[in-house]
């Protein structure tokens, strides 16, 4: 059994910080900005009668929605709300990218890094008469867990009343789902990180009682995380769709996903490891713990490095880390691909980015943590973990294999020739 996770090289085309909209794209919307800023104000306060006080009266379903979402905000330690008009969208219904995000499969050794487009409710396929849809950045961070505000893509749906602009709705593709738009949120604050969702309260107990040792042992190999971790429960397999951003059809063998924003030069921000329930009840004990230490090492690393890696070493560290403390045979945890070996099929180069897909699949993740594994086996693990720091840190990659103590074809062999002994 084995469960993997990515620190994916894709990056967000929303800008986490973005110049101010130009006159000639705001225009049409003089006073929507400042509608926008009080509800922010509002939601600062806790005051609900602010918070739908510019809600289109007849958009009753909507209107409930926000009263659910001000409820989380007061529960859970949000701070720094904010939103930024942009302008009209060129259509009602475009594709919206997520920021990155990485899947943890519950049943195999593999994992899925994602750059899909946002669910929500539902699709609107057109515009209602006398309304306009908006693009809008909202921002918001979770006070001791943040330590910068992270921004994700909004679309709402507005009228001009005749001396104000009226919010009528956000059910759109383009809106990315948040922790506290799930329909109930509870909480659970420990020492060792944040779990919060809409599961029920066992379920929560459950994930926050597993955190802390999951932490210590990430926390081993690659150092101390300046913040503690976020894990988001949801209750049902469409909120962990809208969530991720993924198809909820084809996510039933993903345990978790990693999600956050991710640019070259800075670290992640708004991360957080979202727990898939349609897997994670077939999970032991073990196979939970496996999944949570999987992502937290995703999560950790990301907070802590600014560049991207190569896939495989992001997979296969991560498969090592979570394996950590346990015996795992190689020839039980990955045996189609040592079932290839045996019949000379031997991998001729260290797996490429492009085989690390949105589907769950074997073979490039089991390689991946058996490079890694090598690796550890000849270099020794604070090595191979100083080599992932420079690489994350920018650092040309022939200086950070030099440092390493060998070079990739070397590695390549070296693999290859572990490969066989184990097919044997």
């Amino acid at each position: 059994m084995a469960v993997v996770a990515a620190l994916t090289a894709w990056f967000p085309t929303q800008p986490a910080r973005p110049a101010a909209p130009s006159r000639a794209s705001t225009a049409p919307l003089a006073g929507l900005q400042e509608v926008l800023d009080r509800r922010a104000a509002a939601a600062a306060r806790g005051d609900e009668q602010g918070w739908l006080a510019d809600l289109d009266p007849a958009a009753s379903a909507y209107r409930d929605r926000q009263r659910r979402v001000l409820a989380a905000t007061q529960v859970l330690p949000v701070e720094r709300v904010g939103f930024q008009v942009v302008g009209p969208t060129a259509t009602t219904t475009p594709t919206a990218t997520t920021p990155a995000t990485t899947a943890t499969s519950s049943t195999s050794t593999t994992s899925t890094t994602t750059a899909t487009t946002v669910s929500s409710d539902s699709a609107r396929s057109t515009t209602p008469p006398g309304t306009l849809v908006v693009d809008v950045i909202g921002r918001w961070a979770l006070r001791g867990y943040d330590a910068e505000v992270a921004s994700y893509p909004l679309r709402l749906t507005v009228r001009h009343s005749g001396t104000s602009w009226l919010l009528v709705d956000d059910d759109d593709p383009g809106t990315a789902r948040q922790l506290f738009d799930l329909p109930r949120v509870g909480v659970r604050a420990t020492p060792d990180g944040l779990v919060a969702g809409s599961a029920d309260a066992r379920r929560l107990d459950d994930y926050a009682s597993a955190l802390g040792a999951a932490r210590r042992t990430v926390e081993r190999s690659w150092g101390s995380g300046a913040r503690p971790p976020v894990v988001v429960v949801p209750a049902t397999t469409a909120e962990f769709a809208a969530l991720t951003g993924r198809d909820a059809a084809r996510s039933a063998e993903v345990g978790a996903v990693t999600s956050g924003l991710l640019q070259t030069g800075r670290v992640a921000r708004g991360d957080r490891v979202v727990i898939n329930p349609a897997s994670w009840p077939r999970l032991g004990e073990q196979g939970r713990r496996i999944i949570l230490t999987h992502e937290l090492t995703h999560l950790l690393v990301r907070a802590s490095t600014t560049h991207a890696v190569p896939q495989w070493l992001s997979e296969g560290y991560a498969v090592h880390v979570s394996y950590a403390g346990l015996d795992v045979d190689p020839r039980k945890a990955a045996p189609e691909l040592l079932a290839t070996v045996r019949q000379g099929r031997v991998p001729s180069t260290l797996p490429g980015d492009g085989r690390f897909g949105q589907e769950v699949t074997s073979g490039a993740y089991d390689e991946a943590w058996l490079v890694v594994e090598h690796l550890v086996a000849t270099r020794g693990e604070p090595a191979v973990t100083r080599f992932y720091r420079d690489l994350g840190s920018g650092m040309p990659a022939e200086q950070a294999w030099s440092r390493l103590g060998t070079t990739p074809d070397e590695l390549l062999a070296g693999w290859q020739q572990r490969l066989r002994d184990l097919a044997r």
